[in-house]
């Protein structure tokens, strides 16, 4: 199952503060994190750019 725009966001955000991520430099490690928990769940072409986005903000 697909997870919704929201679901993807609320993950990101979390993976971001489960890893004190703070930087973009900690882009690979959260989108490692992402990708073995929601395998199949998210379109990972989508969530980089918004995993850039919140780690730039």
């Amino acid at each position: 199952k697909q997870l919704s725009a929201d679901e993807i966001s609320l993950a990101v955000e979390t993976a971001i503060a489960d890893m004190n991520a703070s930087s973009i430099r900690d882009m690979g490690r959260v989108m490692g994190v992402l990708k073995s928990k929601y395998i199949g769940q998210m379109d990972f072409g989508h969530v980089g750019p918004l995993v850039k986005e919140k780690l730039l903000v």
